[in-house]
């Protein structure tokens, strides 16, 4: 099973971040829609006195556990939304404003256990649809149907459902589901579709349980570490049967800024990790894919593996 784990790590300043928090807010305001209350005022706020106290600036996971959660959700909340800033002006305006203002009803910290959470499982639509647009495909926010309508040129257009498991061992109910729902979207065209998981919960940082961030190479290694379980369970899942007919291509996402506090540094972070879900042997394509090993994902490549995923 091929994969793609292509992936951008790196540092931000505080005042850095704070300015395309704030930019982002201020963009949504001239689009009607008020983000800062009721979360994301606080979110902000703790990033100004971040960004104010610049390499002063201390935080303890353990002694100022709740001060930590809030400025934590305020680096996982507000990543998505820089890195999908740059697509907002080509998106459908009413479509673009509903989603916004669900994303800023949601809850100041994140609900435990398996809730659903609709606030943040729409903040993944958006940063899903923006890897996809940086990928050189066409996106639509859609309403009343998929979470994202992607087309590239010369592919039929794949409706793209977006998943938040908890863990690894729920991600097998969560593609069930998402083929369930594409399979539901042959009424309107489109015949197969992409499966985008959002990880952000599977390592730590939305939930109960929060992870302490003490490296910028601790971090990675955790990422590292989950993706390979993500990928063993998805074989485990493939080779229990066809659920993929539908469903030729998952990608695990995850674009997050946290605070590695023994490094004293912001670390951004941004995953989107495609893989091909046809078996090697399939006649639809799992062999003539390309080696998609590689540490950079190019949009040609991603195209030819959803061409190759789609031939019948």
């Amino acid at each position: 099973m091929p994969h793609l784990y292509p992936q951008g790590q790196g540092t931000l300043s505080f005042a850095e971040f704070y300015e395309r928090a704030h930019e982002c807010l201020e963009h949504a305001r001239l689009l009607g829609v008020d983000m800062e209350q009721p979360r994301f005022g606080r979110y902000l706020d703790a990033l100004r006195e971040a960004a104010a106290l610049r390499d002063e600036f201390r935080l303890d996971p353990v002694s100022d556990e709740s001060r930590w959660r809030l400025f934590t959700e305020a680096l996982v909340q507000c990543r998505p939304l820089i890195l999908s800033r740059p697509i907002w002006d080509a998106l459908d305006r009413e479509g673009l404003q509903d989603r916004l203002k669900t994303i800023r009803g949601g809850s100041l910290l994140p609900a435990p256990g398996v809730q659903h959470d609709h606030a943040r499982n729409t903040l993944l639509e958006l940063d899903t649809l923006a890897a996809l647009a940086e990928l050189g495909f066409e996106t639509q926010l859609m309403r009343g149907g998929p979470d994202v309508i992607a087309a590239y040129p010369g592919l039929d257009p794949y409706a793209v459902e977006c998943k938040r498991p908890t863990s690894v061992s729920s991600l097998r109910k969560h593609i069930k589901a998402a083929r369930e729902q594409i399979r539901g979207r042959g009424s309107i065209g489109l015949k197969r579709g992409i499966c985008a998981i959002g990880i952000d919960r599977v390592v730590g940082l939305s939930g109960k349980k929060l992870i302490d961030v003490k490296t910028a190479a601790e971090f990675d290694m955790r990422i590292q570490r989950y993706l390979r379980e993500l990928g063993d369970q998805l074989e485990l899942i493939m080779a229990e049967g066809p659920l993929f007919t539908k469903v030729p291509i998952v990608v695990f996402v995850l674009s997050v800024a946290v605070f590695a506090f023994e490094d004293r540094r912001l670390v951004v972070k941004r995953v989107f990790a495609a893989v091909v879900t046809v078996p090697d042997d399939d006649p639809r394509g799992g062999a003539a894919s390309p080696d998609l090993r590689s540490s950079q994902l190019q949009a040609p490549v991603l195209r030819d593996l959803l061409a190759s995923s789609t031939r019948t």
